[in-house]
């Protein structure tokens, strides 16, 4: 008799093979271009693979990054450097139809901690090929899609190796086509593995299989799609590697050779005897340690044996200056010495223009836009009655100087504004508009309510 068919278990890995063929044949042609990235360094006919020789890894794992960003410092630098600047000064969402909406929002994003959830988001997106955030709302059932009206609860950011991907959106009719319909989400799994096991233990939190609805997908540097992005270390792992070749290689050259040790010559008609030999190895051994600061000779002859000291600055200073060119970071705004010398007024216009390009090109467009419309589209927050517009602080952050010199000179620009529209000429009195003084003044030629900063 045959056996009955079992049910199909929607529960098993098998149902999402079918979803899981596009993910492997996006996996499978980022390996070919991996490898045909790893012909570029094999010169002489490839009988020479330089990153072989000179210990550069072919492939990076989530792994690898994290252990870099935990104990590399000049990494966690570089991993922090864009984030920090953007998310630290938020803008202001304004609504010219609406202007309560805006005060709404900025009430909602206080309340929610969601600037710091973005600030979070944006950081470990950047570790991996992409990152997701958690939408915890009143609503249960993670598989399930959120609908509206929904309730924001709390907001999670979770990496690349915490959030797997395990069913896409097959459906060529579906809004989502071709992008990650489910998640895995590993609470339990988080960064407490790259420390001691003393930190504490914390209850065990199962994995979660997640709707898209209830996530936002975000990665870093993505051409050829909007889901795997490149790690923010992808270009600089070889010259992070080296620097701490430099540094690690240099302090062991330092420990090894500082002191060389000493050389205790014997004269060769000297008559030494186990005894003696034993209290002439314990006297130096007692030299060494600091015990005594002296050493009882007779017919031996005692040389140090010199010291040499590397000095890596050289080396390091040319990493330093790829990383820093790379990265678009400038290099006292990488090192942090800005604390101990004030930054040129170049450094701090070129990083303002980094700033303000990551903010136009990857912050508004890939993270804040789309949990605007995620929050609106779940009722977590009203819509607006008009268009949405983000003003962002001024990226070049002045020192109390220049705010006193631009203050001062917008203090003659209305005084001479007000001396012209005082005069008795029709035609010099309506030269300009209102909103044109106001652009010259620097203040926006919209209606909104400026923010506590000055620089808004």
């Amino acid at each position: 008799m045959a056996q009955a068919e079992k049910a199909p278990n929607p529960n098993s890995p098998k149902q999402h093979s079918g979803s899981n063929q596009s993910a492997l044949k996006v996996f499978s042609a980022m390996v070919d271009r991996m490898k045909l990235a790893m012909r570029a360094n094999l010169p002489f006919s490839g009988k020479r693979d330089l990153w072989a020789s000179f210990g550069y890894p072919e492939g990076l794992s989530f792994v690898d990054t994290m252990r870099m960003y935990n104990r590399g410092g000049i990494a966690r630098r570089v991993a922090h450097a864009y984030p920090n600047a953007v998310w630290s000064r938020p803008p202001v969402l304004w609504c010219k139809e609406d202007p309560a909406w805006s005060q709404e929002f900025e009430q909602f994003m206080a309340n929610s901690g969601a600037w710091i959830a973005l600030f979070r988001l944006d950081i470990l997106s950047s570790l991996g090929t992409y990152g997701v955030l958690l939408l915890g709302t009143n609503k249960s059932n993670l598989r399930s899609e959120l609908k509206a009206p929904a309730n924001l609860v709390f907001l999670q950011a979770y990496s690349e190796q915490n959030a797997q991907i395990i069913q896409w959106d097959t459906q060529e009719t579906s809004p989502n086509f071709g992008r990650p319909s489910m998640y895995r989400l590993n609470p339990e799994n988080d960064s407490r593995q790259h420390f001691s096991s003393n930190i504490g233990s914390m209850p065990l939190r199962k994995p979660l299989e997640v709707h898209w609805t209830r996530t936002l997908h975000v990665c870093h540097g993505a051409l050829e799609n909007d889901i795997y992005g490149r790690p923010v270390f992808s270009d600089i792992w070889n010259y992070l590697v080296d620097l701490e070749k430099v540094v690690g290689s240099s302090a062991e050259s330092y420990w090894m050779t500082a002191n060389r040790g000493m050389h205790a010559d014997v004269d060769k008609e000297m008559a030494m005897d186990s005894t003696d030999a034993a209290d002439l190895s314990d006297e130096i051994d007692e030299y060494q340690h600091g015990l005594r600061r002296f050493i009882r000779t007779r017919g031996v002859k005692v040389n140090s044996l010199g010291s040499e000291v590397a000095d890596p600055r050289g080396p390091y200073e040319v990493l330093l200056t790829l990383i820093s060119g790379t990265k678009g970071i400038p290099r006292r705004t990488l090192t942090g010495s800005e604390a101990g010398q004030l930054a040129s007024a170049q450094d701090k216009g070129n990083w303002a223009e980094r700033v303000g390009e990551y903010r136009q090109l990857h912050a508004e467009p890939a993270i804040l836009k789309p949990f605007v419309e995620r929050m609106i589209a779940i009722g977590a927050i009203r819509k607006p009655k008009g268009d949405l517009k983000a003003y962002w602080p001024d990226a070049y952050q002045m020192s109390p100087l220049e705010r006193g010199q631009t203050s001062a000179q917008t203090a003659r620009t209305v005084a001479n504004i007000v001396k012209m529209l005082e005069s008795e000429k029709e035609e010099v009195r309506t030269l300009l508009s209102k909103d044109e003084i106001r652009a010259i003044i620097g203040i926006s030629t919209e209606n909104r309510v400026l923010s506590e900063d000055p620089q808004v």
